[in-house]
């Protein structure tokens, strides 16, 4: 499953329903994989994405237990410097391609002046 730029900000609104979106269904398949021993890493870009992975990430330590999954959140950019903390709380593992970080940055910006 892939979230792409799904963000809180009121100026993204029209983004926000980019990418494939189930917490249920994704929840479900992230817990059979945990239960299959598969180690999760999930596509995520933007506030509301990461934060989604990381309520899930949550509920499934919560629910089935510690174990040494090696939690990993691929492209983990444009998030919210309070969830930061939750990173390590969780040990999930934050992958961030800087080439990726800038080149989404300029076009943030840009849909932020209004330019996009």
């Amino acid at each position: 499953m892939v979230l792409r730029a799904l963000l809180r900000c009121p100026e993204h609104e029209r983004h926000t329903q980019s990418g494939a979106f189930a917490s249920d269904k994704m929840y479900e398949e992230m817990r059979d994989a945990d239960k299959a021993g598969l180690q999760l890493a999930v596509h995520a870009i933007g506030d509301r994405a990461i934060r989604a992975i990381l309520d899930m990430f949550e509920r499934l330590e919560h629910e089935e237990g510690m174990s040494d999954r090696r939690l990993r959140i691929e492209h983990a950019q444009h998030l919210s410097p309070a969830d930061i903390p939750r990173f390590a709380k969780l040990h999930v593992i934050a992958s961030v391609q800087p080439y990726h970080a800038i080149d989404d940055g300029r076009w943030r910006i840009s849909e932020s002046a209004g330019e996009g």
